[in-house]
């Protein structure tokens, strides 16, 4: 097993991180309501951050499009581009 600290293992660990915070999202944009789903996108999206910070420290910058913690996923009941008035 590689070193839990190795660039390598970060790496992986981050994309597996992300990969499931943004598998949750899409869920989310259907299904909004589903506190379940959003307490799995909360966790999964703390954890790549804190695994992006680490790389950051570690290795140099990372991106991230990540959220920070969400109570609710209301922004699917605002208005669309192609409802509002220009």
């Amino acid at each position: 097993m590689k070193d839990r600290t190795s660039k390598e293992y970060l790496m992986r660990k981050w994309q597996e991180y992300s990969f499931a915070a943004y598998e949750a999202r899409l869920y989310l944009d259907t299904h909004p309501e589903s506190k379940y789903a959003l307490n799995y996108f909360n966790k999964f999206n703390r954890m790549s951050l804190a695994v992006a910070k680490e790389l950051q420290e570690k290795y140099g910058a990372v991106n991230t499009n990540l959220d920070t913690e969400l109570h609710d996923w209301s922004w699917v009941n605002m208005p669309w581009p192609w409802n509002k008035e220009v």
